[in-house]
């Protein structure tokens, strides 16, 4: 099944009772809040995981290969949609400054948390992790009741939770042992 952005905003309004956006460029005032909030928000919690989905490796570019900030001896461009860098290849340190990553290693091959800006590649918990959260930041400004914020936050918080740990599962197979006990005896 196919899911927008649209889908996951509407997805927040329903949680708090609010009417949905009823086409992508509504000028609602509910549109404006949820829309003003989107993109931030998806990227905050992009940062918080390394979610399998939003996972690149990739070889960077070469900016300057003599010795420089904070006795570094490269520079590299970090790409434009790496939101976190979770390793450089080979254990190196490495520093982070203005969007560039600074270190000793002549081949920066980095593993990073990509800016991923297709919902249809979100895991199915991240979706509605993401639309809990958004509803929690929307929910005083919309619905003016301090527990349904209260209420809203715990729900994200729990939601959030539950992605990051299913998230967490793919990929983890269990080695199957082959004895008695498998084969009847």
């Amino acid at each position: 099944m196919a899911i927008s952005d649209t889908a996951i905003q509407n997805r927040a309004l329903t949680l708090l009772s609010a009417d949905p956006i009823q086409v992508a460029n509504e000028t609602s005032e509910q549109a404006r809040k949820v829309r003003a909030l989107y993109e931030t928000t998806r990227d905050a919690m992009l940062s918080e995981h390394n979610w399998n989905f939003a996972m690149k490796e990739r070889l960077l570019s070469l900016l300057s290969d003599e010795p420089i900030k904070d006795d570094w001896d490269y520079e590299y461009q970090l790409p434009t949609d790496c939101l976190r860098v979770v390793s450089l290849e080979g254990d190196y340190e490495f520093a982070i400054y203005s969007n560039k990553l600074y270190t000793n290693t002549d081949d920066a091959r980095i593993l990073y948390v990509s800016r991923e800006t297709d919902p249809n590649k979100f895991s199915a918990g991240f979706v509605k992790a993401l639309a809990s959260r958004l509803a929690a930041d929307l929910a005083f400004g919309i619905t003016q009741n301090a527990t349904m914020a209260t209420n809203m936050d715990a729900m994200a918080v729990r939601d959030l939770k539950e992605a990051k740990w299913s998230d967490g599962q793919e990929g983890k197979g269990m080695k199957v042992v082959r004895g008695s006990m498998v084969d009847g005896y």
